[in-house]
């Protein structure tokens, strides 16, 4: 007790915003459920392995540490019928609304005080223990772990937003009665008038809502009578419950939306809640329910038993809440072999020589992922409770054998990466492209930081030869720029099945109404790989080109070839495009794709005999381009920003509102979407005072000196407010470092731009199932020792049957 007492002051008491990480070990995937639990030092509220305690305790002379252990207690089945679930209404679990937390087991909690002068642990409660220290380690058992904080401010629920409309929606006087069933399309004739029927808000007309691709739905004459009329919110009629729940259709903001004066606008027509009875799937059921056919089944698998694997590489990641984008990604990054030599042979050294913040250490986080993944020491079945007779003991056994994994659940990993993201930091599903390249920009920063000689990141960098002829003139010019993605159009005109699509696409439409098409009579288009490739590198027009050698404006032709290629090529297949509704939609079809890749051919070859290059001195210019009114008008139109519109019309040239509509999609988010272009400021802070520790906190997550000073000085010192000014300012990083007073050149993340022959080999693809980005769900097939492997979330399966011909991304190694 006198050790104790004799550190008694290094105790300190969380707050009820502090950090305190007791989910898992900052250095590993220990957790509280684990052998030995979690010890969590009373001085900084890390959590760690018992094994990281010496290491830690020389860092931060801490000696006092909460030792954590939570004991899995299986319940007994329940005696009597349970009630009915509760359909989810949010996105949390064990929480009024949300998804029901698992009832099959409870947890014991064991606590105990761990002082390394000693090496005692003193059982708790203790009451002769000093007062500070009771009060550090209940402040520490009371508080919110540093995950569920950031769960809680990232788990924000897509519910939907009030409509704008409701409260100055006009009704009609002497509206028609509706009665509470029995409905019928207000077109004469129509023949899918039973099903999907949508009534407007205003005039109480009924109409049938948009087909579906499967033939479902209906003609779009609701939508048709909004356009007619400009009556603005419609309801489907089979999806008003005596709760007051509804779909509900804002035409003029393009979305669902929450109608918070719904009963009211019911009993304009004579619709009373109570006499309701919800008849038809809501949008969102319906959208989950076409997740779950062919494309769900042909990419995970189903109806197929697959043998789970187990062992070093075959590790699963729990699903942390739409988080299967990450999880996918990460399972590809750490199968590649250069990130295996840098972050898991590598694992002891940096954990050796990570710093007092471990849980914002970039590489610390980078190599306790790869060690997770590869060391296979959570590569194994998830436990069950142990059997007593022989019977159950061989059942259990049984069972365990076809159990999901224990796995790793990155949650520090999931918020250092994500931090000061508008995406990435919450709990929405994200895209898999953009989440690949937001780390790949994350470690290579950091590597530099660093000083690395190379980063495991430049197996992906490869240079394009871009050629651009002035037609006026015939002189050319050769330039190259570099990427680590190459992404692909899908040119469905080069389907090798148009004839029977086109047949198939004719009887959907003569469907009677409430007849579907079967999964095994759809047909989908298929395109060979090669001709989305072919039409990467045709040449296409420059519009509002001006010759510098005439100075006339002329048509120029620019042609995209490889100039290098990487050590892996990763193509990104667009299948996302935006819909004759102007509604973004997936592309419901396959691309045959090959084993086995020669892409040398499409090598560009710089300047050829008898080209002529445009004068060095003479610059290349674009007419200005102004925005085409018409596109701004229908965009506008559909209720996007004047200043969107623009911005979208000028980053496409002008070409046709479908292209302005696909930029306008994928810049949705840009922090700038609703600014002009954004002026140079002078830097703030003066002689802010910033302390070391905070310095080495920023360059820990991969920034450079020069970057963690400037951002410091912009935030009064603040390394929490640094790290976030730091991500919304990425664009800004080089001239950072440009300002810094230090002669010595930056160090380069890499030595140059991997070349080598353009022949490849398949060895991983990253599916996507849902019909947007923003939903469903991924999951990736990697090829290990010959064989594919699925891995699924906590999954982990050899495949039969990958789906070669789904993926969105596709990942290919230099053979």
């Amino acid at each position: 007790m006198s050790n104790v007492s004799k550190y008694a002051s290094e105790a300190r008491v969380p707050g009820a915003q502090s950090k305190v990480y007791k989910d898992e070990c900052v250095y590993s995937f220990q957790t509280q459920e684990s052998d030995g639990g979690l010890y969590v030092s009373l001085n900084d509220w890390t959590g760690m392995a018992r094994k990281f305690i010496p290491q830690h305790s020389s860092k931060t002379n801490s000696h006092l540490y909460l030792n954590m252990r939570r004991i899995k207690i299986e319940l007994p089945p329940p005696t009597q019928e349970e009630p009915p679930l509760k359909k989810p209404t949010i996105l949390a679990i064990g929480v009024e609304g949300g998804f029901a937390a698992d009832a099959t087991a409870q947890f014991e909690d064991h606590h105990s005080l761990y002082c390394v002068d000693g090496d005692v642990h003193i059982p708790l409660p203790d009451p002769s223990l000093p007062d500070q220290v009771q009060m550090s380690i209940k402040g520490i058992i009371e508080a919110s772990s540093a995950s569920r904080q950031d769960d809680i401010q990232a788990w924000v629920a897509d519910q939907l937003v009030p409509t704008k409309l409701a409260e100055s929606l006009i009704q009609l006087a002497n509206p028609p009665r509706i009665p509470p069933s029995g409905y019928v399309c207000g077109v004469s004739g129509c023949n899918k008038n039973t099903e999907n029927l949508w009534m407007n808000l205003t005039d109480g007309y009924i109409g049938c809502g948009k087909s579906n691709w499967d033939g479902s739905g209906g003609n779009g004459h609701a939508l048709k009578h909004y356009e007619d009329t400009g009556y603005p919110l419609s309801v489907k009629l089979g999806t008003i419950t005596p709760e007051g729940t509804a779909d509900v259709y804002s035409y003029p903001e393009d979305n669902m939306v929450n109608d918070p004066l719904l009963e009211k606008h019911l009993a304009h027509f004579g619709i009373m809640l109570a006499q309701m009875r919800k008849t038809e799937k809501t949008l969102a059921e319906m959208d989950l329910d076409a997740n779950l056919s062919y494309e769900f089944s042909r990419i995970q698998e189903r109806g197929k038993v697959l043998q789970h694997l187990y062992g070093p590489g075959l590790t699963g990641i729990e699903n942390l809440g739409n988080s299967c984008y990450l999880s996918s990604v990460l399972q590809v990054l750490f199968s590649v072999p250069e990130f295996q030599e840098r972050y898991f042979k590598q694992y002891d050294a940096i954990v050796q020589r990570s710093g007092k913040e471990p849980a914002a250490d970039l590489e610390l986080q980078l190599a306790k992922v790869a060690y997770g993944l590869l060391s296979g020491e959570y590569s194994v079945p998830e436990a069950k409770g142990p059997g007593s007779t022989a019977d159950e003991k061989e059942k259990e056994q049984k069972e365990f054998a076809k159990a999901s994994q224990v796995g790793i659940a990155p949650k520090i990993f999931k918020y250092l990466i994500g931090r000061g993201h508008p995406e990435f930091s919450t709990m929405r599903q994200q895209d898999a492209l953009e989440l690949f390249q937001h780390l790949i920009s994350l470690i290579d920063r950091m590597e530099r930081a660093k000083g690395s000689a190379t980063s495991p990141t430049s197996v992906f960098e490869l240079k394009f030869e871009d050629r651009l002829m002035d037609t006026a003139s015939g002189m050319v010019r050769y330039s190259s720029h570099t990427d680590n993605i190459v992404s692909l159009n899908i040119p469905l005109d080069k389907a090798t099945n148009t004839p029977q699509v086109r047949e198939y696409e004719e009887r959907v439409k003569a469907l009677p109404a409430g007849q579907k098409v079967k999964e095994e009579e759809v047909v989908r288009a298929h395109v060979p790989l090669s001709a989305c490739l072919d039409a990467f590198v045709e040449p296409e027009g420059v519009p509002g080109f001006i010759s510098p050698v005439t100075n006339q404006p002329t048509v120029a032709v620019r042609t995209t070839k490889f100039a290098t290629f990487p050590d892996v090529l990763v193509l990104h297949m667009k299948r996302f495009v935006v819909g004759e509704n102007w509604a973004p939609k997936k592309l419901d079809v396959t691309v045959d794709v090959p084993d086995q890749l020669d892409l040398e051919a499409m090598r560009g070859k710089g300047q050829q005999p008898g080209e002529n290059l445009l004068p060095e001195d003479a610059k290349v210019q674009e007419a200005e381009v102004v925005a085409d009114e018409a596109i701004v008008s229908q965009l506008m139109e559909m209720g996007f920003p004047r200043i969107r519109c623009e911005k979208a019309a000028i980053n496409t040239n002008n070409q046709n509102p479908d292209a302005a509509m696909t930029w306008l999609f994928s810049h949705m988010e840009d922090a700038d979407i609703d600014e002009p272009i954004p002026k140079k400021q002078a830097a703030k802070g003066g002689d802010v005072a910033v302390s070391e520790d905070a310095i080495e906190m920023i360059m820990g997550m991969g920034f450079t000196r020069p970057q963690a000073l400037k951002a410091l000085k912009n935030t009064g010192g603040s390394a929490e407010r640094a790290a976030d000014w730091l991500f919304s300012h990425t664009d800004e990083l080089d001239t950072m470092d440009a300002e810094s007073t230090s002669s010595a050149p930056a160090p380069s993340s890499s030595q140059g731009t991997h070349d080598g022959p353009g022949r490849y080999t398949l060895f991983g693809m990253v599916s996507h199932i849902g019909s947007s980005t923003t939903s469903g769900h991924y999951v990736c097939h990697v090829r290990k020792d010959d064989k594919w492997v699925l891995f699924n979330d906590r999954e982990v399966a050899l495949s039969e049957a990958p789906p070669k011909e789904m993926a969105y991304i596709y990942f290919y190694r230099r053979v």
